[in-house]
């Protein structure tokens, strides 16, 4: 409905062939022993702000993981609170992902998509995610497969972070529960979706039909 006013277009022109949830469906690798590590990553509607605050006072090991644009600015913000990284290749990023405990995806309040690449890769690495319940995620996860909490919400999201980090057991029932959500629309039911789309697109286009 939002783009169909933005457009200026009927709503049924638009059809939602989803995102990912998991690039493969494999099986997650065991988890890591005890770790204290919290990681968070993106480009984009990235609310650094929120994590930070949240950050403060607690004995996580965050680590950040940013575009270059902002990476100078974001290591000022977070001296003495985590380490950031900058512009690291997939391999870096998904390995770093499969150190930590949790993974935190704190993202802006927008009615626009975000965040869905870093939600695969974190289902993937079997890390439980820590998630902001804006609109931009909805349908991508839900209360069994992360914990979500408030946008904008430092006391609520550092609370939760340090819920998951004190409770293996909650972390692995999380984990588990976002792989057997995600095994089932990966990146070869997203386009075989696409296919589908398509040739229905093409078929209308042939007979005169929109």
């Amino acid at each position: 409905e939002l783009y169909a006013a933005t457009f200026s277009l009927p709503s049924g022109r638009f059809h939602h062939v989803p995102w990912p949830l998991s690039r493969t469906g494999a099986e997650p690798g065991p988890p890591p022993p005890d770790s204290r590590m919290v990681m968070s990553s993106g480009r984009a509607r990235c609310d650094w702000e929120t994590l930070l605050t949240a950050a403060e006072g607690r004995d996580w090991e965050l680590v950040l993981v940013c575009g270059a644009a902002e990476a100078e600015g974001l290591r000022r913000r977070a001296a003495g609170l985590a380490q950031v990284r900058s512009e690291l290749p997939r391999e870096e990023h998904d390995a770093l992902l499969r150190e930590a405990a949790v993974y935190a995806l704190v993202l802006e309040e927008t009615p626009f998509s975000a965040g869905q690449v870093r939600l695969a890769a974190a289902v993937d690495a079997g890390v439980a995610i820590v998630a902001t319940r804006v609109a931009g995620i909805e349908g991508y996860v839900e209360d069994e497969s992360a914990v979500l909490v408030a946008p904008a919400d430092p006391e609520a999201l550092g609370g939760a972070i340090d819920r998951l980090l004190a409770d293996r057991q909650e972390r692995l029932r999380i984990r588990d529960a976002a792989h057997r959500r995600a095994r089932s629309w990966t990146y070869g039911e997203y386009f075989e979706a696409l296919r589908d789309l398509l040739g229905a697109a093409g078929a209308d286009q042939s007979t005169g039909t929109r």
